[in-house]
């Protein structure tokens, strides 16, 4: 197998678990909001966590893919799937709030798996089919 076919076929596998589990975890949020505590006013709690997350991944995006323009996009791509599943983990134990608002806004700042990973397709595929590897990905990341 061609190391871009394998590249497709193992970033579209990731790409898939990474955004079942995001839809896994963002339907939930506001009951899980409910276990840690937070009484009144859930609906501001659960748009916050989705801001704070979103706002930090705006901030931080193009800082990783300077750094993945330096060092390399395989390894930030790896770098953003490991602190993932880390955050991921990290979301699972937390005992309150507090600690899962801190968990959302570090997932902003960490990851980006799933930009590095379209980006990393597109650049280790030919021209000729990178159009195709891409929309492949994203077929299996939907």
């Amino acid at each position: 197998m061609i190391y871009y076919q394998r590249n497709l076929l193992i970033l579209s596998t990731t790409l898939f678990l990474a955004a079942f589990s995001w839809e896994q975890i963002a339907p939930f949020l506001p009951l899980f909001l409910k276990d840690l505590g937070v009484a009144s006013n859930l609906p501001f709690w659960s748009g916050l966590l989705f801001t704070l997350q979103f706002s930090a991944s705006a901030l931080m995006d193009p800082f990783w893919g300077k750094t993945a323009d330096k060092y390399g996009r395989k390894l930030m791509t790896m770098r953003a799937g490991l602190c993932l599943s880390l955050v991921y983990f990290g979301m699972s134990v937390c005992q309150n709030y507090s600690q899962l608002v801190v968990l959302r806004i570090l997932n902003g700042i960490l990851t980006g798996f799933i930009p590095g990973s379209i980006a990393l397709i597109a650049s280790n595929t030919p021209q000729s089919e990178s159009g195709r590897y891409v929309s492949v990905a994203y077929t299996f990341r939907s």
